[in-house]
C-alpha cells in the first residue's frame, strides 16, 4: 500500500497493468494494447475515505462506453478481501474504439458535484470487427465525402488534425474542424498583424492635394489650369500670401499591396468565423429541438439527451465561446487605422516586401496554408476527437444504400440534411438526423431514404407533416437507422404522395448477427403510414460488417424457408421479411472510374437494392457505366 490510489485493468481475473494514480498523474506513461472485442475489468484500489471515483473511455463515462447494462460511471469503495476498492466488472468497454483511446479516472468528495481527474492510462485499441484495411477503406470514402462525418466533439477514441500542404479544390471540413484550423492558426496571426501595426511597411506616393503656397513653388500643368480657370495668379499683387492651391506632394502611404492582402485575409477569416458560428448555433438549436423525443428516461434512469445531447452542448458551447472570442479580435484587428485607406485584395503572388521582411513573411505563409489546406490524418499534432467505429459504420451504411440506388440508374432529384449551402461557391457535407435523399422512377413513383428518422406517434407525426408513425401505444419516438420508403405517384387532390411499402435497416457494429441483436428492433414491424393507417413495414434488416466472400449474395434470411435471388426473396410482397446484410468495406474496382463524391457501393448493396427494385415491381433501368 503506497497511501496512493492504484489503478488495475483485468483481463480474465487477472491484472495486465497496475499504476498509482500519482504517477499516472504526473508522467506520461506508455500505452497498453488492448482488444476491443475482449471483456476488460477496472479496479481503483482506494485506500480514501468519502470519496466517489468516476470511470471515462475519452469522453465517455463507463455507463455509456460499455455495452453492458447497468453499467456504473462512478462507484464508492467497498472492501473487497479486505481490501477498500472501486470496483468496474469486466465489459466491453473498448468496443467501437480504434487508436489511441483513454482511460480516465476521476474523484470527488461524496455528496460534491465537481470531478478532479486524478489520471489517465493511455490504451492502443485494436479492432477484431473490421480489419485495418477495411476501416481504413470505410474511413477513406466518408472523408471523400466530408470529415464532419469523421471528426465529432463526443468521442472515445483520438486522431489527429493539422494543416496540409497539397492544394485542395474542396473544402471537405466541418465547421468545427476548421474552427480548430482557425483558432491553432490565430495567435500567429495576430501577433504578425501586432507587429506590422507597430512598424508598418510603407510606400511613397504622388499626391494631389490643397496646401498653403507662397508663390515660390513650381506648378504643374493641372495647377496653373486651375489658375486659369479661377483667373487667378500667385504673381497678383491683390493675391494674399500664402494661399490656396492644388499641388502635387510625396507622401507615405499604408495603401501597399501587402496591407491590401492582409486586409482581404482577415475578411476570409472574418467569413469563415461567422460561418463557423452559424453552423455551432444551428446544431445546438437541432440537440435541444429534439430534447422532447429523447429525454425520455429508460430502465437505467437515464435518457439519451442527458448522456449524449448535454455534453455534447456543452462541447458545442465551449467552442462558440471561442469562437466569438476570435471573431472579436478579427473585427477589432480589421477597424485598425492602417485599414481604413487599404481595400482588400486576393494574394496572387509574393513581393520582396513578403520575403524579406519577417512579420510579413510569415503572415504570406500562414495566408497561403490556410488557402491550401486539405484536413488530412497525421502521427501527431492537436487531439481531434473521433466518432466511435459503430458510428461510422451506421452513416457508411446509410451512404451505400443511397451509392447502390445511385448506381442502379435511379436519379437523385431532392435531399435535406446532406449537403448545407455554406456560400454560393462553397459547400459542406455532413449527415443530419432525419437526412433524407430521394429518388425519381417510373410514372411519378419515389424512393425515399432516410437517416435516423424520428418516428412519433400518431398525433405528433400528423402535425409534422411526417409520412410514418408508430403503431404502438407509448409516447417516445423511434428511430430506426435507415428506412427505405416506396411512395406512389401524388394524388393530385391530396398533393402528397402515399406510402406504399417501407423498409427498415439497423446497422450493428458486431462480429456476427445473434438472437440477441433482433430484440428491440421487431418493434419496427409495427410502423404505420399516417395517410392511410396500414402497416407498411414488411422487411426489416440488420446489417454488420461480414465477410461478404462468405455468404450467396452477402445476404441471409433469418426465416430458411425463403431465399434470396436476384428478384429479391422468394416470397409475396405482402409476407414479413427478415435478414441480414453482410455489408462491410471492401476495395472495388478502378477508383478513379467513379463520380467523384460518391461512396463506392459494395456488391452486396447493389445486390440488395436491385433485389429489392425488382421484388417491389419498381422501375430498375440498365446500369450506365458511366454514372
Amino acid at each position: 500500500m503506497t497511501g496512493y490510489p492504484t489503478l488495475s485493468i483485468t483481463r480474465n481475473g487477472r491484472p495486465i497493468v497496475s499504476e498509482s494514480l500519482e504517477r499516472l498523474h504526473a508522467i506520461d506513461v506508455s500505452p497498453i494494447l488492448v482488444n476491443e472485442m475482449q471483456q476488460y475489468g477496472v479496479d481503483v484500489e482506494a485506500p480514501e475515505s468519502d470519496v466517489e471515483y468516476g470511470l471515462w473511455i475519452g469522453d465517455l463515462p463507463a455507463s455509456q462506453a460499455s455495452s453492458s447494462d447497468n453499467q456504473p460511471s462512478s462507484l464508492i469503495a467497498t472492501l473487497f478481501a479486505g481490501v477498500r476498492k472501486a470496483l468496474w466488472k469486466d465489459a466491453y468497454y473498448f468496443e467501437g474504439c480504434r487508436g489511441r483511446a483513454n482511460l480516465v479516472v476521476r474523484s470527488r468528495t461524496i455528496g460534491s458535484d465537481r470531478w478532479d481527474e486524478r489520471g489517465f492510462l493511455p490504451c492502443i485499441v485494436t479492432s477484431g470487427k473490421l480489419s485495418e484495411e477495411k476501416y481504413r477503406c470505410m474511413l477513406d470514402q466518408l472523408s471523400g465525402l466530408t470529415f464532419g462525418l469523421v471528426f465529432d466533439l463526443i468521442s472515445k477514441s483520438h486522431q489527429a488534425s493539422g494543416i496540409g500542404t497539397s492544394v485542395s479544390q474542396k473544402s471537405i471540413r466541418s465547421s468545427s474542424t476548421e474552427l480548430r484550423i482557425i483558432e491553432e492558426m490565430w495567435p500567429l496571426v495576430a501577433r504578425c498583424v501586432s507587429e506590422i501595426f507597430s512598424s508598418p511597411e510603407t510606400k511613397l506616393e504622388s499626391r494631389r492635394v490643397m496646401a498653403n503656397c507662397w508663390g515660390s513653388e513650381r506648378f504643374d500643368t493641372r495647377s496653373l489650369a486651375m489658375f486659369a480657370e479661377y483667373a487667378d495668379s500667385p504673381h497678383l499683387s491683390t493675391t494674399s500670401i500664402p494661399f490656396r492651391a492644388s499641388v502635387q506632394r510625396i507622401a507615405e502611404s499604408a495603401d501597399t499591396y501587402e496591407h491590401r492582402v492582409v486586409a482581404g485575409f482577415l475578411d476570409l477569416l472574418l467569413t469563415r468565423v461567422s460561418e463557423c458560428i452559424a453552423s455551432l448555433e444551428r446544431h445546438i438549436r437541432s440537440l435541444v429541438a429534439d430534447r422532447s423525443w429523447r429525454d425520455v428516461e429508460v430502465l437505467n434512469g437515464a435518457s439519451l439527451y442527458r448522456t449524449e445531447d448535454l455534453p455534447r452542448i456543452e462541447q458545442l458551447k465551449l467552442r462558440l465561446r471561442k469562437a466569438r472570442e476570435i471573431l472579436s479580435q478579427l473585427k477589432e484587428v480589421r477597424r485598425h487605422p492602417l485599414f481604413h485607406e487599404v481595400s482588400p485584395e486576393r494574394w496572387t503572388s509574393t513581393s520582396i516586401v513578403f520575403q524579406s521582411v519577417p512579420a510579413y513573411r510569415r503572415i504570406e505563409d500562414a495566408l497561403i496554408r490556410y488557402r491550401r489546406s486539405s484536413l488530412v490524418v497525421v502521427d501527431d499534432g492537436t487531439p481531434e476527437k473521433v466518432k466511435a467505429t459503430s458510428r461510422l459504420y451506421e452513416q457508411w451504411c446509410f451512404l451505400q444504400i443511397i451509392a447502390a440506388v445511385r448506381y442502379v440508374g435511379l436519379k437523385c432529384i431532392n435531399q435535406s440534411g446532406v449537403l448545407h449551402s455554406v456560400q454560393k461557391y462553397r459547400f459542406t457535407l455532413d449527415i443530419d438526423r432525419g437526412a433524407q435523399v430521394t429518388f425519381l422512377g417510373r410514372d411519378g413513383r419515389t424512393l425515399v431514404v432516410r437517416f435516423e428518422p424520428w418516428i412519433m406517434p400518431m398525433t405528433e407525426a400528423k402535425h409534422n407533416r411526417d409520412s410514418l408513425y408508430r403503431g404502438a401505444k407509448g409516447t417516445a419516438a423511434w428511430s430506426p437507422d435507415i428506412t427505405i420508403e416506396f411512395l406512389a405517384a401524388p394524388d393530385a387532390s391530396q398533393h402528397s404522395a402515399n406510402v406504399d411499402s417501407v423498409l427498415v435497416i439497423d446497422a450493428k457494429y458486431s462480429s456476427a448477427i445473434r438472437e440477441h441483436h433482433w430484440t428491440g428492433t421487431d418493434k419496427y414491424l409495427e410502423i404505420r403510414a399516417v395517410r392511410s393507417g396500414k402497416q407498411v413495414v414488411r422487411q426489416h434488416w440488420l446489417a454488420f460488417p461480414g465477410d461478404e466472400s462468405k455468404i450467396p449474395h452477402g445476404i441471409v434470411m433469418r426465416d430458411p424457408t425463403i431465399s434470396w435471388s436476384t428478384s429479391g426473396p422468394s416470397c409475396d410482397q405482402t409476407e414479413t421479411v427478415q435478414g441480414v446484410l453482410a455489408l462491410s468495406p471492401v476495395l472495388i474496382g478502378d477508383l478513379e472510374n467513379q463520380m467523384q463524391g460518391w461512396v463506392q457501393p459494395t456488391p452486396t448493396a447493389v445486390s440488395f437494392v436491385t433485389g429489392i427494385l425488382r421484388f417491389l415491381n419498381f422501375s430498375v433501368p440498365l446500369v450506365d457505366s458511366s454514372n
